[in-house]
Order: structure tokens, then C-alpha cells, then sequence
């Protein structure tokens, strides 16, 4: 799809979009658009899909609701998605998912380090059911142990940006939102 496709698609306007591209805060993979500054790039419908949540993410035009910054948004994207895609996990574009896939990151702090006066944190990302994310954060805890605590847990709904994204695409009348899944639900 082109430039004014995917801006449609994820609801999204020229300017911002050249915001972030200057800024390289944008999750879509470097070599999926043809040349990312040209108006004739193609995009496919995962780009669309990873600028949706991006975009939820951050929190697009909520600024009391501002979840993180683009550049940790965009991070969280590429890295939650690629680690999914490693473990043969479904997309979230694929309609024959039946539960809603969340993505994101929890931030944990080890305790031990507070007698030093210091404190270490760290992150791990998060994509699956939202009812797993206690469980991805015990195993974390008895992993590094009792004095490791989780601090912050940030999830957008990778399924929702993915509906998002797929009724806008159909609406223009792009095939490929019917590539990813055999049954189109009435």
C-alpha cells in the first residue's frame, strides 16, 4: 500500500509520520517500505499494523494518558513482535487467533541492590493473553529471585490495533486484509 494508505489505515497524519521517520521512531522494519522517504513506497499491512500499536502505545493525541515515550514504543514493537515471530507465536492480523494478544513490557526492580544504595532495574517484553502477564511475571520473580518485584507494566491491545488496521484496509478495498486469515467473520 502507499503512504496515503497506511496514514488512512492507522489513523495517522502526514506530518506526525515524517515527525517520527526523521526522528527514526517509526516500528516498521527498515527494508519492508521500498525507500521510506518516497511517496511511491509500498507498505504492507504488518507496517500498518506495528504503527497502530505504536500508536496506542503512546497514547496518539492523549497527552494526560501518555504512556511512554515514541522511542520506547517503537522499541517495544520491533522487539514484541520479532520475539513473537521467534517462537511461532500467531499474528495478531491473523483472524483465526480467537483470543486478544496484548504487547508491551514490564519493567522489574531487584531489591538486594537497595542496601547498596542503588537500584536495578530492568525490562523484559511482553506479547500474549492478558491473563498470562502474572504469569510472565512470576516466572521473572522466582528466576532472579524474592527481592526482584515488577514496578511498571505497560500493554497496548495488539489485537485491537490489528482489527483497526484491518477494517480500514478493507474499506480501501487492499486485498491483502484478507490474505492473513481463511474466514471472514460476519
Amino acid at each position: 500500500m502507499k503512504l496515503a494508505a497506511l496514514l488512512y489505515c492507522t489513523d495517522l497524519d502526514r506530518h506526525r509520520f515524517n515527525t517520527l521517520r526523521r526522528r527514526e521512531q517509526l516500528p516498521i522494519i527498515k527494508g519492508s517500505a521500498d525507500d521510506a522517504d518516497s511517496r511511491q513506497s509500498n507498505y504492507s499491512l504488518d507496517d500498518a499494523f506495528r504503527l497502530r500499536l505504536f500508536l496506542d502505545l503512546i497514547g496518539q493525541g492523549e497527552t494526560e494518558n501518555a504512556s511512554i515515550t515514541p522511542t520506547d514504543a517503537c522499541n517495544i514493537v520491533v522487539n514484541v513482535m520479532m520475539m513473537e515471530r521467534s517462537k511461532g507465536q500467531p499474528h495478531p492480523l491473523d483472524m483465526l487467533v480467537k483470543e486478544e494478544l496484548w504487547a508491551g513490557v514490564v519493567v522489574f526492580e531487584e531489591g538486594h541492590f537497595l542496601d547498596q544504595g542503588e537500584i536495578l532495574r530492568f525490562s523484559q517484553w511482553y506479547g500474549g493473553a492478558l491473563p498470562d502477564v502474572h504469569k510472565k511475571v512470576g516466572q521473572v520473580i522466582s528466576h532472579t529471585g524474592r527481592s526482584t518485584r515488577a514496578v511498571r507494566v505497560v500493554l497496548a491491545n495488539a489485537t485491537r490495533a490489528a482489527n483497526f488496521v484491518r477494517q480500514k484496509a478493507v474499506a480501501l478495498g487492499i486485498s491483502e486484509a484478507y490474505d492473513l486469515y481463511e474466514e471472514w467473520p460476519d
